[in-house]
């Protein structure tokens, strides 16, 4: 099989099994990017997002975070892409914040793998 090809598809291979099953983060929306503000909209926390170039997880295109408050969020880079890490972080008081790994599927968000597949840098 050719290195290149199989690099592919590997990743959209995992990817569809590790999401098999899963619930949506998000529904009806006609963006990725779309879909992931409205999936960021959490009262009471930070949250920040990575985005990568493909489900590797390996290449930032992109960033977005919203602070607490009613500061308007920051934007820079790639947003529309199909994969993004995102952490959220309690505003007030004590408590761990969350990160989980995203990519839009069918107009939806899914949580899947955060880490680079075997064999890709």
């Amino acid at each position: 099989m050719n290195t290149k090809f199989a690099k592919f598809l590997f990743p959209l291979l995992a990817l569809s099994a590790l999401t098999a099953g899963c619930s949506a983060e998000t529904g009806g929306a006609s963006t990725p990017e779309a879909a992931g503000d409205v999936a960021s909209a959490m009262p009471g926390q930070d949250y920040e997002k990575i985005y990568y170039s493909d489900a590797t997880f390996t290449k930032e295109v992109g960033y977005y975070f919203k602070a607490c408050g009613n500061a308007p969020p920051q934007r820079s880079g790639n947003i529309n892409t199909h994969w993004y890490k995102g952490t959220s972080t309690p505003c007030q008081g004590s408590g761990f914040g969350r990160t989980a790994c995203y990519a839009y599927l069918n107009g939806d968000w899914y949580q899947t793998a955060c880490f680079p597949f075997p064999g890709q840098n």
